[in-house]
């Protein structure tokens, strides 16, 4: 039978270190990590698409051994230094640490960054809000600008409308009970996807819908669904479907 293994009295002290140093986490502590410290963020807030410089020590001068992200967001690199690191308010940040990884070493910094959160916005002037053209006794084509894609990603986007109420929403029908008396105010909805930053801006976008009521009149606008879950509308503008021969 094998023998217990035994150690000298004098190491017991050394072994119960290193059992404690065996379960202390590597996370460093925000402001400095191994040789790497973030002293300064200038400025302090932004938008997206601004330029923000992390002035500090341990940074590389090679782009490719540093990588930028506020909160969990990755963010876009500049120009690089061993005291200095020029980045982008990233897309979908939100208010956050800024974090900083060198060849494996990771720092937080001690203060927030402050995103200025700005909201998608459609053309509101004159009939450009909603054009539509090729108008029959059962389709219509419409078309609207987007001003303003706004801090955040839209995951989708098109036109909804009715012809019972004024100020149609998406989805509404899937919130109503059959028996309620707005429930056939929702006609249907276009899902035409994410708006890209290759897109360009403002942003044009049609729409094709098609099974109208002939000699109804309707309600349509444009709207806009951002990663965060937000749908934001541009104004209303209302068409007559032409009679059928």
């Amino acid at each position: 039978m094998r023998k217990p293994q035994t150690y000298p009295l004098a190491l017991l002290p050394l072994l119960a270190v290193a059992l404690v140093n065996c379960d202390k986490t590597t996370e460093p502590e925000p402001g400095t990590a191994s040789g790497i410290t973030i002293t300064a963020i200038t400025p302090a807030a932004g938008n997206t698409g601004d330029r923000v410089m992390i002035t500090g020590s341990g940074f590389s001068a090679n782009l490719a051994d540093n990588t930028i992200r506020f909160g969990d967001v990755d963010a876009y690199l500049d120009s690089a230094s061993a005291t200095c690191l020029v980045t982008r308010v990233p897309k979908d940040a939100e208010n956050c640490q800024l974090g900083v990884s060198v060849k494996g070493k990771r720092v937080l910094s001690t203060a927030y960054f402050n995103v200025h959160q700005i909201a998608p916005a459609f053309n509101t002037t004159g009939t450009s809000a909603n054009e539509m053209d090729n108008l029959t006794s059962s389709f219509v084509r419409v078309a609207s600008t987007l001003d303003i894609v706004g801090s955040r990603t839209i995951v989708e986007h098109g036109h909804v409308w009715s012809n019972i109420v004024s100020q149609p929403l998406i989805n509404q029908r899937g919130d109503l009970s059959m028996e309620h008396p707005d429930y056939n105010a929702y006609d249907g909805q276009t899902e035409n996807g994410i708006v890209s930053a290759s897109d360009g801006h403002p942003y044009r976008f049609a729409s094709y819908i098609q099974n109208l009521k002939p000699d109804t009149e309707y309600t349509i606008r444009a709207y806009v669904t951002t990663k965060s879950g937000m749908t934001y509308y541009g104004p209303a503008s209302t068409f007559r479907t032409k009679r059928r021969n």
